[in-house]
């Protein structure tokens, strides 16, 4: 999870290494174990061996009773995240496992979801299409949080996030610079 939250990508033989870590000690994961780990597998690009995949599946449908909005969210999202740029069909996912998140998810109260939640919600409904169905009422709040964000991006500055980094750091160090706006 810290490699992937500083962006950085670790060789394949300490991935490998992690996995073998994870396989030992996967009964003991909590529900933002499982979260965490599938987040940094999607945001590394990574694909985890079939039986990581498998420990985990299992893993989520022990605790799924334990997940908290978050959690679903982030589990979700980052699955069909991993399903989705692991060069297509490479990743499988039980369809239990899907159907257990969301069954979960719909029980939670929609006011206990925040909007990055929704937009996660609406992401994973597009790329996951039908094999992650929330119910009308989800799907419309998270559509509604998903415009929202849009209207205020377009609203706001155009910079990347790397943009923003690279100025943070500039502000940091005292140096002066200039902002080039395109319109």
């Amino acid at each position: 999870w810290a490699w992937a939250t500083m962006r950085h990508q670790p060789p394949a033989e300490v991935l490998i290494a992690l996995e073998r870590r994870m396989l030992a000690c996967v009964d003991d994961f909590n529900p933002q174990d499982v979260a965490n780990t599938l987040w940094a597998w999607a945001t590394m690009r990574h694909q985890p061996s079939a039986d990581a995949l498998i420990a985990l599946e299992r893993r989520m449908l022990a605790c799924v009773d334990d997940f908290k909005p978050q959690n679903l969210t982030n589990t979700l999202w980052a699955i069909a995240m991993l399903i989705n740029n692991i060069e297509g069909d490479k990743i499988t996912i039980n369809q239990n496992v899907l159907d257990q998140l969301l069954h979960q998810l719909e029980a939670t109260e929609f006011s206990t979801l925040e909007e990055q939640h929704f937009q996660q919600i609406f992401q994973a409904h597009h790329l996951l299409g039908d094999r992650f169905k929330p119910s009308a009422a989800l799907l419309d709040q998270a559509r509604e949080e998903w415009a929202k964000q849009l209207a205020s991006r377009s609203s706001s500055s155009p910079q990347s996030s790397l943009e923003r980094e690279v100025a943070a750091c500039l502000d940091r160090l005292g140096i002066t610079y200039d902002v080039e706006v395109l319109t």
